[in-house]
């Protein structure tokens, strides 16, 4: 038995693989092996290749051309390799591989991982029923038989890329265009991509070969010693492949068909039926002259709202169909979808879209305080019952924008009606002109049927750090400075969300600070380190996944109360470039006066400081939204039972957004559209983009039926 550890080991010994030799460096598999190899720069990658072989290889990668007739030609290509991966074809012959092992063992390769790409090798049966099942135990017993190297099996289940496009494996003869479905097509499998394969071994072969001592408790390649190295990449169903395949090919599935289809024959696609009932809906509101607009969530506040009387409501809740292509990181989405719907699908396939925060209307409401949690939740869309496409037309800002950027720069294409009553999709290639107006401004427009988005690869492996700390009013000059702390960087994976005003309940004035981190709670911890310092009242820091973030944040608060309505809600915004302490010492201070002269008000003084390098990234002239540079978007949140307050909250919030803008390091107020109060005019909510957006007003809605919160103007100066 080898030593347990590298101090045990012989002079000379190196505690990693260096020394890498691949047999089908060009192969289906064995090309990722070899990129993702390559990308860490820590291996000599050698490919072994028959004499007579023309291929071509990665310039880095040594060539060793050998005659697998000739023992010795393959012992002289293994000697001083430090792992053998063999990736041969299915049609290799079938002693290929054992001549491979027997050299391997006379060369003295420690490390072996056999033509292994298979089912459970635990599973016995089911190895001797695969396709190459039985060879990979083979080769196994091979390498134990030979008391030289040890071997590490991949199981990686079946290639997505490779199985969806043979009949026998998963069902679907694309070339015919019929699939043939197994338990309704409902049952998810779990699949993989020749490209996790590959990152799978650069991340195990970048491993140190043994633990140093026997304090070292670091994760090493022997874990793998003689074992099987597990390796998914998603659940997904046929119903899930063929939502993809329909995608592509512009068909649709049917289940029979009255002109003799076979079962699961893919058709073409008609627009369905929903998207004709609201089609109606437009062409009679416009033939009759009759005011309409549509909704979502129905999250939006802006006072635009308010000119729409006896009007017909456009109401796109049976738009909620969620359909996740996990291969080509695709989701598409109803018009009418909420963000709940897809936090499930989402997180069992590995995957994020983005995530927003809510607004923290119930911040420093009572459990017990039933009446004062009745708020209307904000369109800002990480609220369960927001609807994403609505936020994502007005911009979509969120504690993964630092990464990931704005959810309209994921944004990849809309199925929408317009104001002709027409039917079409906008995307970069098709309908270009609307689909840029869209992106910042689209509730001028149409209305949206449906979206597709590019989704991600779950940060940090689904896993989110959840830090709440409650901070006394006296404390608010301490926690100005420490947000002010973020101006010059904040981590793209962290937010930092603070929420402050008059406690109704206690008497007190009240500060609220929650910080979302995608990473380990250590490394969290590190960043708000100046908060944990402070006094705060309370405090809970805890790991969860991302999709029960809702329910975590605030002190398990938040989601109870995001969806519940009641209020009269009255909403201002700014965004700042700078903290300005004082600034903010002295709105604070205003509010406080403010709510203890006004009986039944509630406010909140509210700032989100996210990361904008993602959103950065993306030029300006790419889409309508115009406030990239924005570091902390201030909301000024009141929510009251008595609408007659509005005489007084209306100027005194227009004074405390203009103090604010004075200090916020822009010459202009630069509004987040989603919570725009709607007097601030289009130039503030377009910017440069204003004048090109009034020409395609011109062209696609000429009797402007569309945009009642932010409306873009036909001619400039005009409201």
């Amino acid at each position: 038995m080898s030593p347990k550890y590298a101090k045990d080991q012989p002079a000379g010994f190196t505690n990693r693989i260096e020394n890498v030799a691949i047999v089908g460096v060009g192969g289906q598999v064995g090309s990722y092996i070899t990129k993702h190899l390559i990308n860490t720069k820590k291996h000599v990658i050698t490919a072994i290749t028959r004499s007579d072989s023309t291929s071509e290889f990665p310039e880095s990668v040594k060539v060793a051309k050998v005659d697998y007739d000739n023992e010795q030609s393959l012992i002289d290509a293994l000697q001083g390799q430090k792992f053998l991966i063999i990736s041969l074809a299915v049609m290799a012959p079938k002693d290929t591989e054992q001549k491979l092992i027997k050299a391997a063992a006379a060369a003295g390769v420690p490390w072996i991982l056999p033509n292994s790409y298979t089912a459970d090798l635990e599973n016995k049966r089911l190895c001797n029923e695969n396709l190459n099942g039985a060879g990979v135990l083979a080769s196994i017993d091979a390498i134990e038989n030979a008391g030289v190297s040890s071997s590490v099996a991949l199981v990686s289940s079946y290639w997505y890329e490779f199985s969806l496009a043979v009949p026998a494996h998963y069902g679907f003869d694309i070339t015919a265009k019929k699939v043939e479905l197994i338990d309704d097509g409902n049952t998810k499998i779990n699949t993989t991509t020749w490209d996790q394969c590959g990152r799978a071994i650069a991340v195990l072969l970048s491993l140190k070969e043994l633990p140093e001592n026997e304090k070292d408790d670091s994760v090493t390649l022997s874990r793998w010693r003689n074992e099987s190295l597990y390796v998914s990449s998603f659940l997904v169903s046929q119903r899930d492949m063929l939502a993809s395949l329909n995608r592509v090919l512009g068909t649709k599935d049917r289940l029979g068909d009255p002109v003799g289809a076979a079962p699961g024959t893919l058709q073409p696609r008609p627009d369905s039926a929903p998207i004709l009932c609201q089609l109606r809906s437009v062409k009679l509101s416009v033939k009759h002259k009759l005011p309409f607009f549509a909704t979502g969530g129905g999250h939006g506040t802006g006072s635009g709202y308010g000119t729409v009387q006896n009007a017909v409501n456009v109401d796109l809740q049976n738009f909620n169909s969620v359909q996740i292509d996990a291969a080509n990181d695709e989701l598409t989405m109803g018009g009418g979808t909420a963000s709940a719907q897809i936090y499930g699908p989402l997180y069992e396939l590995g995957k994020e879209l983005r995530k927003r925060k809510p607004c923290h209307f119930w911040d420093f409401v009572s459990p017990s305080s039933a009446a004062l949690t009745r708020a209307t939740h904000t369109a800002t869309g990480n609220s369960p019952c927001v609807g994403l496409v609505g936020l994502t037309i007005g911009g979509g800002i969120g504690t993964l924008q630092g990464k990931h950027g704005l959810a309209l720069d994921s944004l990849l294409s809309v199925r929408m009606v317009t104001a002709k009553g027409d039917i079409l999709t906008a995307s970069k290639t098709v309908n270009k002109d609307l689909f840029w107006a869209i992106r910042g401004a689209g509730a001028n427009f149409g209305i949206i049927t449906s979206a597709t988005y590019r989704i991600y690869n779950a940060t940090n492996e689904g896993m989110v750090v959840n830090a709440d700390f409650e901070f006394h009013g006296s404390l608010s000059r301490q926690v100005w400075n420490v947000i002010k702390s973020f101006d010059k960087y904040i981590a793209p994976e962290l937010s930092v969300i603070c929420s402050a005003g008059w406690n109704p309940t206690t008497n007190q004035s009240e500060i609220n600070v929650n910080a979302v981190y995608y990473g380990s709670e250590v490394q969290a911890k590190k960043y708000l380190a100046r908060f944990i310092e402070l006094s705060w009242s309370r405090s809970k820091i805890s790991s969860v996944r991302w999709p029960e973030l809702s329910d975590a944040a605030q002190f398990g608060q938040e989601g109870k109360a995001s969806c519940i309505t009641g209020n009269h809600v009255n909403i201002y915004t700014v965004g700042l470039g700078q903290t300005d302490t004082e600034t903010l010492q002295t709105v604070f201070e205003k509010l406080i006066a403010f709510a203890k002269s006004h009986a039944g008000f509630n406010g909140r003084f509210g700032m989100q400081r996210y990361s904008n390098v993602a959103t950065m990234a993306t030029p300006q002239h790419e889409t309508v939204y115009p406030w990239r540079e924005i570091k902390t978007q201030v909301l000024l949140r009141n929510w009251y039972k008595d609408p007659s307050l509005d005489v007084d909250v209306d100027p005194f919030m227009r004074e405390v957004r203009s103090l604010l803008a004075s200090t916020s390091g822009f010459n202009e107020v630069q509004p987040y559209l989603n919570y725009a109060h709607g007097d601030e005019g289009p130039k503030a909510w377009y910017g440069v983009s204003l004048p090109k957006l009034m020409k395609l007003k011109s062209k696609w809605d000429p009797s402007s039926l569309f945009g009642r919160a932010c409306p873009v103007p036909f001619h400039a100066g005009s409201d």
